[in-house]
């Protein structure tokens, strides 16, 4: 269902996306975008979070398991920003203090992650 669901948001007339721009929006290739229109791959969980982002619907509308398509917007957000002053946002649906600190700490990884990959890109891009 994720083929189907992906290519009907990206090509409606609301976001009207090529398999080009929708691939530079998520970091990966337009083949990479065709390859999950196609069913041969699948997003990983974070490009599914970004997805659901996009198109503002649910991951659950994605995948085909509910044929809700509103995305929650009513997120608490936690702001984490590094040494050199680049910041990433967090959004959770319940305040993140109050999340097991496992989770706490298994969110902040891979926010910290995530943010130490876009840096990489922009002081690539400045060469």
């Amino acid at each position: 269902m994720l083929p189907e669901r992906l290519r009907e948001l990206r090509t409606s007339k609301e976001f009207n996306y090529s398999q080009y721009e929708l691939g530079k929006k998520v970091g990966f290739s337009t083949q990479a975008v065709s390859k999950w229109e196609q069913g041969t791959a699948e997003p990983n969980f974070e490009t599914l979070i970004m997805l659901s982002e996009i198109f503002n619907v649910c991951i659950d509308y994605l995948l085909g398991k509910t044929e809700v398509k509103k995305y929650n917007t009513n997120y608490f957000t936690k702001t984490i920003t590094d040494e050199d002053g680049y910041s990433i946002e967090i959004k959770t649906e319940v305040p993140f203090n109050e999340l097991p600190k496992e989770k706490q700490q298994d969110m902040i990884d891979t926010a910290m992650e995530k943010l130490f990959e876009v840096k990489k890109e922009i002081k690539e891009d400045k060469k």
